[in-house]
């Protein structure tokens, strides 16, 4: 390519001596053709017979131009011809460089073909290692979740192994006292019953704000409006901590409650014959260590034979 241009605007080393060697033949064929026309003229100058000589001399300066001409015009068509062959080589050069970069074209477009296959399996390689990591991630995040719910499972069992657990160690049932005197100075039993009720935490862990609603109810478990005996607490010497409602693991507290209505005889009757059952239901309420508050219900059947309270069993009483 840099021959080519080089060739079409003279600036080589051949392409000057060229230029060099067509105006030295120019120049040749001018002074050529100026002495031939000096020797036309000094025959002219020198011929005796004037018309004949300027005849003469008319006819060769004419021929000489037209000579001069045809050397010029050959001249011309030569410098053109080499201009053209010039111009020819260059563009045929210039031909041979588009063949090549048409070849370098095509090996790139090979090459980059080749790239895009590569591209393509990355690519693919890429979606490969993206969906094993999509499954790694949602295998952690179940593993976690599974974590988080053993976790959680632990925690609350490590909570249900450690928390208060509350029951009734002893309870003491009794007529209470009225005001009535016998002769003797003792005290008359009234048909209102008095218990006593020991309370334990038999858990690892201590509770607070402990509270208890008690209440009596005479009649059969099937009986729906059974005769209902509330219990209120009594302060005296007798349970002197009742009013700590703390209860540290393994405590264990008495609390005394009198019924606020008073049986009648035939009640009494019924109770000491087995026809109703005395049922003692506590409703229990505490805070535990997490500051939840938890309630439970307790059932105690009254044995009228053993004169205490226990387990409800199938028959109404344990």
């Amino acid at each position: 390519m840099p021959e080519a241009i080089q060739g079409e605007t003279g600036a080589g080393p051949s392409s000057q001596k060229t230029k060099k060697l067509r105006d030295t033949r120019l120049r040749l064929i001018f002074w050529l053709a100026l002495a031939v026309f000096g020797f036309f003229l000094l025959l002219y100058i020198f011929d005796r017979n004037p018309s004949k000589g300027l005849e003469l001399l008319t006819t060769n300066v004419l021929s000489l131009a037209v000579l001069v001409v045809i050397c010029v015009q050959a001249y011309i068509y030569s410098r053109q011809r080499k201009h053209m062959e010039d111009q020819s080589g260059a563009m045929r050069e210039q031909l041979d460089g588009m063949g090549q970069q048409q070849r370098s074209v095509e090996q790139q477009i090979l090459l980059f073909g080749v790239q895009a296959e590569a591209m393509v399996a990355q690519w693919n390689i890429l979606n490969e290692s993206l969906e094993e990591t999509r499954k790694i991630v949602a295998q952690n995040e179940r593993a976690m979740i599974a974590a988080e719910k053993s976790a959680e499972i632990a925690r609350e069992a490590f909570y249900v192994g450690e928390a208060p657990y509350f029951g009734t160690s002893k309870i003491v049932f009794r007529w209470a006292k009225g005001p009535v005197r016998t002769a003797e100075g003792d005290e008359v039993e009234t048909r209102r019953p008095e218990l006593i009720i020991t309370f334990m935490n038999g858990g690892k862990t201590p509770a607070w704000h402990f509270f208890v609603v008690p209440h009596l109810e005479l009649g059969e478990f099937s009986e729906v409006d059974k005769k209902w005996n509330s219990l209120k607490v009594v302060h005296d010497n007798e349970c002197p901590d009742a009013e700590n409602t703390f209860y540290p693991s393994g405590s264990q507290k008495c609390i005394k409650y009198r019924a606020w209505d008073e049986f009648s005889s035939a009640e009494i009757e019924a109770i000491n014959s087995r026809t109703q059952t005395l049922i003692l239901i506590i409703d229990l309420f505490y805070t535990d260590m997490r500051n939840d508050r938890k309630n439970y219900t307790f059932l105690r059947c009254f044995n009228p034979i053993t004169g205490r309270f226990g387990d409800c069993g199938a028959g109404g009483y344990a």
